[in-house]
């Protein structure tokens, strides 16, 4: 078995430890980077499906996201802002799909009513949590201790209400089942964008895309890729 020597090693070809490889490197230190898949990019993946390419992962380039900005820039890459006319589709709890224009939801005026509710208290608690240490705010504990879902659920008993409020940070940012993360972590996810509000906000969250593919910030870095073991 061949044996290699490194500096460091980091577990994950993924953005985060491509990105840390990269920065190493320019450091000056030696790096291997492990992957258990057969490809780099973790959650930005990119595919040919019946022959369209696909963006899978990770997509959209927000104006909170500097790190990610910063790495377009550095790789000569280029971003256009996303498409924004026509009609959105809402897909409700009965699962027929619904048309609808503007920012809401075309859901009931007492559901849109808790929505917006919560979602001002949310941005209350958001503006409490320093981003980079969310451990120190004096309810940290707490808010770790209960997962998103159930918290959600102690605001308000408007199902729907819930499931909206709570795809934000669940499927869309987190790819997870909202009972498996703390609200906690929810509140961290918004604090990074700013505002719990800057997380539904469609034009905020989901501005730019990257011209070609997202995944083309990974590929874009040879010096990497050749450190790399899958």
């Amino acid at each position: 078995m061949a044996e290699i020597t490194r500096d460091v090693l980091i577990v994950g070809a993924g953005a985060a430890g491509l990105t840390a490889a990269n920065d190493l490197r320019k450091a000056g230190l030696s790096v291997a980077v492990l992957e258990a898949r057969d490809r780099v990019g973790g959650r930005l993946w990119t595919d040919v499906i019946d022959g369209a390419m696909l963006e899978i992962g990770g997509q959209w380039v927000s104006p909170d996201q500097d790190a990610l900005k910063e790495a377009i820039e550095e790789l000569g890459l280029e971003t256009y802002s996303r498409y924004r006319e026509g009609d959105s589709v809402y897909v409700g709890p009965d699962g027929q799909a619904h048309r609808f224009t503007g920012e809401m939801f075309p859901v009931a005026p007492e559901t849109e009513a808790e929505i917006a509710r919560i979602t001002d208290i949310l941005d209350a608690l958001v503006a409490e949590i320093d981003p980079d240490k969310p451990w120190e705010h004096p309810n940290a504990a707490d808010w770790d201790s209960i997962s998103w879902d159930a918290w959600l659920r102690q605001q308000t008993d408007d199902d729907e209400a819930v499931r909206n409020l709570a795809f934000a940070t669940g499927s869309a940012m987190l790819t997870k089942p909202t009972h498996a993360f703390s609200l906690l972590q929810s509140l961290l996810m918004a604090a990074s964008a700013g505002s719990y509000s800057n997380l539904v906000d469609a034009d905020f969250i989901l501005d730019e895309r990257v011209v070609g593919v997202c995944s083309r910030c990974l590929c874009a870095w040879p010096s990497v890729w050749a450190t790399t073991c899958c």
